[in-house]
């Protein structure tokens, strides 16, 4: 909250290992983090798995409900701005980092 307050984004690194990465993301991307790190990264396969995770369809999977992300629905009368403009606002604003840290994520750098 202190973050928010000061208008600094937040990107939360996230445990390496978790088979379902969109979940574990997800809590924190919920709880307002604006950014999601994926550590140890080994191949193109988890790579679109976070972006899946961070992003709202078209760009990724991530589910879409009126939460603390977006507070729509409960922003008062001067705000006009749309859910459909708010998830765009959301996929160009929300940052995908990964940290490649073995020889296998090097050699994987092409995927």
């Amino acid at each position: 909250l202190a973050a928010e307050r000061r208008g600094v984004p937040t990107l939360v690194r996230i445990g390496y290992g978790y088979q379902n990465i969109i979940g574990h993301a997800q809590k924190f991307l919920v709880a307002g983090a604006q950014g999601i790190l994926l550590p140890q990264c080994e191949n193109g396969d988890e790579v679109r798995q976070i972006v899946d995770a961070v992003k709202f369809p078209p760009v990724g999977k991530r589910g879409l409900a009126g939460e603390r992300w977006n507070n729509w629905g409960i922003t008062g009368e001067d705000d006009q701005t749309t859910l459909a403009e708010r998830v765009e606002e959301s996929n160009k604003n929300s940052i995908v980092g990964i940290v490649v840290e073995s020889q296998k994520g090097l050699a994987s750098l092409d995927e």
